[in-house]
């Protein structure tokens, strides 16, 4: 059994995400916090973002397109769902 403490020390190495990933949390960032879209245009919101990581951080018009996106899917998937139910 491995020692506790060699864990907490030496945690394993995090998979880096990657923009995709990146993308879909800021997203779902927005809608848990209630942001504006224009919040990813201020200056210190996009500085808060870019932490170093290397990923675009996305724009108002970005978001809106990703909102668009997911939505589609999403009613996609339940008018799927309603027809599987019903047969």
């Amino acid at each position: 059994m491995p020692d506790i403490r060699t864990l907490l020390e030496n945690p394993p190495p995090k998979a880096r995400l990657t923009q995709e990933e990146y993308d879909v949390k800021c997203l779902n960032a927005m809608m848990a916090c209630n942001w504006s879209f224009e919040q990813f245009s201020d200056a210190s919101f996009r500085e808060l973002l870019d932490v170093g990581h290397g990923f675009d951080i996305p724009t108002p018009k970005v978001i809106k397109a990703w909102l668009k996106k997911y939505a589609k899917l999403a009613q996609d998937e339940i008018k799927q769902h309603l027809v599987d139910s019903e047969s």
